[in-house]
């Protein structure tokens, strides 16, 4: 099941995004975000360019960490090229972005 972060006594979770991995991911990458309040989280998939290339659909997330997954492909479905990504989430709490290296 879900892994659970230790907060202190009577605090809730932080907003926090963890690093993607694997570096360099050949296929599939995995991100945890943890939120410290119910909230929707937008993620994009954007190239070094700031260009998005994959939206991944909106999150309802309770608090707590939750996994998100990108399959490194664009919003048609193709595989992107080797290089850099970076993983931009959005949520009423903030923002952060994570960087991705892609590997073919």
């Amino acid at each position: 099941g879900p892994t659970t972060w230790p907060t202190p006594s009577g605090q809730r979770p932080a907003f926090q995004l963890g690093a993607v991995r694997p570096q360099p991911a050949t296929g599939v990458a995995r991100f945890t975000l943890s939120v410290g309040l119910r909230t929707s989280a937008q993620v994009a998939i954007l190239d070094v360019q700031g260009r998005v290339v994959r939206t991944l659909p909106r999150a309802t997330m309770d608090p707590g960490p939750r996994e998100f997954v990108w399959d490194g492909r664009d919003d048609g479905g193709v595989p992107v090229r080797s290089g850099v990504y970076f993983a931009r989430v959005r949520t009423h709490e903030g923002s952060a972005q994570a960087r991705s290296v892609i590997a073919r």
